[in-house]
């Protein structure tokens, strides 16, 4: 799956080398859709259970992609490595947490749930491994799509959690605890019959609660009530925060493909975008993830600066979206607020959100400082909340599991070598927005004219290739495992379907390096 070395300077190549014979392209296409698969995967599985080992499966899929890429290089005979400096920087990362594990295994701690994040961050490392190797723009773009399109359903589904789904759960819920309490209430029956009837009807009552997804423990329980009181949606998370780190990279992303994509999709097509891009901003509006919405104010101002030194055409462009977006973001704040998605406690309740962060911040490094080990290598993934506990401020009130602090998490789940990594990737972030008016050679004999010759070829590339299809799969997947109920995850697959075959034009060409680059600023903070 490596790029032909032959092509002029800026070009995209029109093949890999092995692709010569069918039997390697089979192999090629199983290898992109695995990885379409366990990256659409992820987006659709909680990610609070990892500890737990719930997403380990997730892992042994990214381990089967990196067995059949090796398979297919070797057979081709061209396995030439090169390394950048971004994939050292996340190659650090990533250690720096393998190392942290494996010190709580050969030690002290929850090994358990150490050895069960060494693998999911081997995991993660191979899905990045595989994904800068994918072998032409096509299957790039591709990949890109299936992101957008994935984080366009998901914020489809949160709309319609907030709106009408938590109202039609919780009535369920209020049914279901109502007959629960009524059965504990009124006790077994003395008389065989009764007695017989009485299990029946406790055993379905248990049946729904499994079916609903409600866990059997208390605590358990009354986060998942809270959560599902709230009005913020969650899509298929635990936590609203995460669909909003979620929402605020797509809508940046599909941004970037509305401006990149000049006039080539044509004016429907670029409406229909437009229309898609809102709706997954209304949905981070309602997540009321307020370090959401900041992140996606500095992502676009540094994409904004980025721009201060391109071409009259591309800023012209982006000011242009830019401007009716905001007009547009005003319309749909008002309409947040009248339906109950926002209220003036958003606004009123951050400096005291602020000042708990800062009481986790402090615990966090009185951990850290503890001792040189854990200044070195942290406490190890898995391990933060028992050590954190001994060191919380008797003022802060919640036993958090992680210090709501990006370099602070890295540090005390990887120790320096994932801090060293963290700040490699900070580095080429700010490099790529410095260097964001200069033209990509990326794109630079890409054009119209290239995309109208290759338009309808690349359409029907689209649905042959392992990519869509792996896509697609994961929703089959989930489906089979039960992460959601059939009829939400069904309609999440036929509005998948649609977007990726509507809008893929938006994304035919490959983004401008500062996209990226501002996605990862808003992800960041």
């Amino acid at each position: 799956m490596k790029p032909a070395q032959n092509e002029p300077s800026g070009q995209q190549p029109a093949a890999t080398a092995h692709r010569a014979t069918p039997r390697q392209s089979v192999l090629e296409r199983i290898v992109t859709g695995l990885l379409s698969a366990v990256f659409v995967c992820r987006l659709l599985t909680p990610t609070d259970a990892a500890a737990t080992g719930e997403t380990l499966w997730i892992a042994q899929f990214a381990l089967l992609a990196f067995l059949v890429w090796a398979f297919t290089v070797w057979r081709a005979g061209e396995l030439r490595l090169a390394f950048d400096g971004l994939d050292i920087a996340v190659s650090l990362v990533c250690l720096g947490h393998v190392v942290g594990a494996l010190v709580v295994v050969a030690t002290s701690g929850d090994k358990r749930a150490a050895m069960t994040m060494l693998w999911e961050w081997v995991g993660l490392w191979i899905t990045f491994f595989l994904m800068r190797r994918l072998a032409c723009s096509a299957d790039r773009q591709g990949l890109l799509l299936v992101f957008a399109s994935t984080a366009l359903v998901l914020a489809g589904l949160g709309v319609w959690q907030h709106h009408f789904g938590f109202d039609e759960s919780r009535r369920a819920y209020e049914e279901l605890k109502a007959r629960l309490a009524a059965l504990e209430r009124s006790g077994r029956p003395t008389d065989p019959a009764a007695a017989l009837d009485w299990d029946r009807s406790l055993s379905s009552v248990r049946s729904d609660f499994v079916q609903m997804n409600i866990p059997a423990d208390d605590s358990a329980r009354m986060l998942w009530e809270q959560r599902l009181y709230s009005v913020e949606p969650i899509g298929l998370f635990a936590l609203a925060n995460t669909l909003g780190g979620v929402l605020v990279v797509a809508a940046i992303v599909w941004l970037g493909g509305l401006i990149s994509s000049g006039r080539f999709p044509g004016r429907p097509i670029i409406a229909v975008g437009a229309i898609l891009t809102l709706l997954i901003v209304y949905c981070l509006l309602l997540t009321k993830s307020r370090t959401a919405w900041v992140g996606m104010a500095v992502g676009l101002a540094a994409w904004g600066m980025a721009l201060g030194r391109a071409r009259f055409e591309s800023i012209r462009r982006f000011r242009r979206y830019l401007a009716a977006g905001t007009g547009a973001v005003a319309v749909l704040i008002a309409v947040a607020f009248a339906s109950g998605g926002l209220d003036r406690l958003v606004v009123s309740e951050s400096m005291k959100s602020l000042r708990y962060r800062f009481q986790y911040w402090t615990g966090t490094c009185r951990m850290l400082f503890n001792s040189p080990q854990s200044a070195l290598l942290g406490v190890g993934p898995g391990n933060f909340r028992q050590h954190y506990l001994e060191f919380k401020l008797p003022e802060s009130s919640e036993e958090i599991a992680d210090p709501h602090n990006l370099v602070l998490d890295v540090w005390a789940n990887g120790g320096l070598i994932a801090v060293a990594g963290l700040a490699g990737i900070g580095f080429l972030v700010i490099r790529a927005l410095l260097r964001g008016h200069q033209e990509d050679p990326r794109r630079r004999d890409g054009g119209a004219a290239h995309d109208q010759a290759a338009g309808a070829s690349a359409s029907e590339k689209l649905w042959a290739d392992g990519i869509v299809l792996g896509g697609a799969g994961a929703f089959l997947i989930a489906l089979f495992l039960g992460l959601a109920d059939e009829v939400s995850l069904l309609f999440m697959l036929a509005a998948w379907l649609v977007s990726v075959y509507v809008c893929g034009p938006i994304f035919r060409r490959d983004l401008p390096r500062v996209v990226p680059a501002a996605a990862c600023v808003a992800l960041i903070v």
